[in-house]
């Protein structure tokens, strides 16, 4: 007598269809997931370097307003500096004036 494999019931090659059917469900969704996962991983990861270029930029336009505040300083120091002279020289003018109308006087 050769034994073979017991002939499953209806119900239980109904139940194994579904769950064959759903297994398969459910690898079309994991594959999805994965396809999914993947593409946002690659969308961070240029976000991440975006964060990185804009951060970079950030810092090279603060060293440039460092630069030109200290700039500012400099011109605003040579700007009173020469107003102080620019003073200094119509004091004298006045001065040169107020002889010279002394001479015509004399």
């Amino acid at each position: 007598m050769v034994k073979g494999k017991p002939k499953r019931s209806k119900k239980v090659q109904t139940e194994h269809a579904v769950l064959k059917e759903a297994l398969g469900d459910i690898s079309k969704e994991l594959v999805k997931l994965r396809s999914t996962r993947s593409n946002m991983s690659k969308k961070l990861d240029r976000l991440e370097k975006e964060i990185v270029n804009i951060q970079n930029y950030e810092s090279r336009l603060r060293d440039r307003i460092s630069q030109l505040i200290a700039k500012e300083s400099q011109l605003n120091k040579t700007k009173g500096s020469s107003q102080a002279k620019l003073l200094k020289l119509k004091e004298k003018i006045a001065k040169i004036k107020k002889i010279q109308e002394e001479l015509r006087e004399v």
